[in-house]
């Protein structure tokens, strides 16, 4: 067996991600020839691949003492570094692939996206256009570039991008999930809902498809086509702020001859028992009720041929039980002054959280205004941080507590102030009144501009003008607080 050749294999497995055989054939290599730098560096891409990236940083920098004039070689260590949040090592080793190969499409792309990541989106689009230019086949790096142009808020020019990289390469379900995202930003809900299907077929999506005895709901077949005798099973994907924010559909089940069997996380059941948007609710089991069809929560918008007419948007749509609202109430009946509760951070452990949150320092100014009795909602912060405004905080969350109990407290403010999160989909849902602090570049489900949300009609949408910068939003709340009375 020739060395070339053994190559060749290891890089076809490692391909299927079949990485125990991939090392396999790199270790044969290199038992006959230990200053191959190809198996080097296909050992270090392993080794990322497996999470492993101090290793695979060691063996790609010996694939580079061993041949040092290699682009892939370069870029490769760049996204090693990328991943460990290293930007400017990643930033080093990209310009050094490009300086040895002006038009590497793969660092002039990755060069796009690092600075997209670090806000300098002006360079990020500079790099995506060179990736585009340098090979205008790869499909990559036209969604690569499309992101970036979403970033930049020009929604029409990065739906352009997606629909070349589907041109280009028709099943690549990366870029029909991406141009889902920028369509229903847009309001175009029809093809929006079409194209989030393709999420299925992506591999890199963080929720498994579930699979039943019973058939899936055809994508070539809609609700009107089905009789009130079909029992159909609804299940959810995601977090809990996407079901919040899509049971708003049920809605529309009603209108169909369907008996409609809703799987609830235990969360929310509490919060859905008396809202009859469903004929059935069941908790989350093992044991599965008779239906004939099944589909998530999310592909109902689909099925249903939501549109920007049909579109649900009657609140409240899910409130607590009476008691729980009662209690919270009678609690709150001592604090004088107008109820804000305040939320400014998200899930630590979800990597969009680092542009969503805030820091409590970023809400200082808030504490200036008066006649304001402020309700800490965070369900876990730094209580020995006293900052201008928690000082003021005249109740902290004690978390985790059930779904139901902060539902209850919500209802019984004036007003909820929050970040990016499920507490701004609850408030919503609940038909409060909820003010939401977005990123530059905010989620699409909050539309790409605009104070009004077409989801919640009693939220309002506070935008950051400058990547990054916090302080012209709150400065704006400030404003409108002092409005409030």
């Amino acid at each position: 067996m020739k060395v070339v050749d053994g190559l060749d294999q290891a890089t076809e497995s490692y391909l299927v991600k079949d990485f125990a055989l991939a090392s396999e054939h790199c270790q044969k290599i290199l038992d006959k020839d230990p200053y191959n730098a190809g198996a080097w560096h296909l050992l270090g891409l392993i080794a990322h691949q497996l999470g492993k990236n101090e290793f695979a940083e060691t063996l790609i920098k010996n694939a580079i003492s061993l041949k040092n004039n290699d682009a892939d070689f370069y870029n490769n260590l760049g996204r090693i570094y990328f991943t460990t949040s290293n930007f400017q090592a990643a930033e080093i080793n990209y310009l050094k692939a490009i300086k040895i190969k002006p038009y590497h499409t793969k660092s002039l792309s990755n060069l796009a996206g690092l600075f997209r990541t670090i806000g300098d989106l002006d360079k990020a689009i500079e790099y995506g256009r060179l990736a585009s230019e340098s090979d205008p086949s790869d499909h990559e790096a036209r969604v690569n570039l499309g992101n970036v142009l979403k970033d930049q808020k020009q929604i029409k020019s990065a739906i352009k991008e997606y629909r070349f990289a589907i041109d280009l390469k028709p099943d690549f379900a990366l870029a029909h999930w991406n141009l889902s995202l920028a369509l229903l930003s847009e309001g175009q809900f029809e093809e929006g809902f079409k194209e989030m299907t393709w999420r299925w077929k992506w591999s890199g999506f963080p929720s498994i498809e579930r699979r039943f005895k019973e058939p899936k709901l055809s994508i070539s077949k809609n609700l009107n086509m089905l009789t009130k005798y079909i029992k159909l099973y609804i299940y959810t994907e995601q977090g809990l702020g996407d079901t919040i924010q899509f049971l708003r559909f049920a809605e529309i089940l009603k209108t169909k001859k369907i008996f409609s069997i809703f799987e609830c996380p235990t969360e929310l059941l509490p919060l859905l028992e008396d809202s009859h948007l469903f004929d059935q609710v069941v908790p989350q089991s093992d044991v599965l009720p008779d239906f004939d069809f099944h589909v998530s929560l999310m592909d109902l918008p689909y099925h249903c041929r939501v549109n920007i007419k049909n579109f649900p948007q009657k609140v409240p749509y899910m409130l607590p039980p009476s008691q729980i609202t009662d209690k919270w109430f009678g609690k709150l009946k001592k604090y004088k002054g107008f109820k804000v509760g305040l939320n400014w951070q998200g899930n630590v452990l979800n990597p969009l959280e680092k542009y969503r949150s805030l820091n409590i320092e970023d809400l200082n100014s808030l504490s200036t205004v008066r006649n304001v009795a402020w309700f800490n909602l965070q369900k876990s912060s730094d209580r020995d941080n006293f900052t201008q405004i928690s000082k003021l905080f005249l109740f902290n969350r004690k978390g985790p507590e059930p779904l139901v109990e902060l539902a209850g407290l919500i209802n019984s403010l004036d007003l909820i102030i929050t970040n990016d999160t499920a507490i701004a989909h609850l408030a919503g849902a609940l038909g409060k009144p909820v003010w939401v602090l977005l990123h530059y570049s905010a989620d699409w489900r909050w539309h790409s501009e605009g104070r009004n949300s077409l989801w919640y009609p009693t939220a309002k949408l506070f935008r950051q003008s400058v990547w990054g910068q916090w302080k012209d939003v709150i400065d704006e709340v400030v404003i409108n607080l002092q409005e409030c009375y």
